[in-house]
């Protein structure tokens, strides 16, 4: 026999889906971390979230170039599904450099380029584009939280001011983001 009456205590912070709607983005955000704690990849993640909840689950990935004045380039990458080398390589020379060179008109001949280690950033490709730009690439330590301030200082921030909003699609994510910077 079923007793109605007070339901048992939850454990703090429990969510019933069962009496509550959940938007999707806060289930799709509890899958994620579920699915990194259990050693997945992102890459498959993103596959198998696009197997699940198509279009409902797109993403965009906001690259942003800045230097000690500023944002040089905000660039958003919504049909391409990841940043490969040919991607990022044609970033620098037609996206990059024509704003650096614009709004950095002082000391264009000893311009130094920090990036992080991922794999576009030190393809063949990507170097050899630096190399024709005559930049000099400082290098970056595997493991250097002092040097990657866009985590707290620019990100953080960003998803603060974004939180909460109702977006509807790309393009009202990207005018948010633009109207942030």
């Amino acid at each position: 026999m079923h007793q109605s009456g007070p339901s048992p205590p939850q454990p703090s912070g429990a969510i019933r889906i069962a009496e509550q709607e959940v938007p999707s983005s806060v289930l799709q955000c509890l899958i994620i971390k579920f699915l990194m704690k259990e050693g997945v990849i992102p890459s498959e993640i993103f596959t198998r979230f696009q197997t699940q909840f198509g279009d409902e689950s797109g993403m965009i990935i906001a690259t942003v170039l800045r230097d000690s004045k500023g944002v040089l380039r905000l660039d958003f990458l919504v049909e391409q599904k990841t940043i490969n080398a040919q991607y990022y390589s044609t970033l620098l020379n037609e996206k990059v450099k024509p704003p650096i060179r614009l709004k950095r008109r002082k000391r264009q001949d000893s311009l130094c380029f920090l990036q992080d280690n991922a794999c576009p950033h030190t393809d063949t490709l990507t170097m050899a584009s630096l190399l024709r730009l005559r930049w000099d690439v400082l290098p970056h330590r595997a493991y250097s939280p002092d040097l990657a301030p866009s985590d707290y200082r620019l990100f953080g921030p960003m998803k603060g001011f974004l939180r909460g909003k109702r977006l509807q699609n790309n393009s009202e994510v990207i005018a948010g983001v633009q109207r942030w910077i």
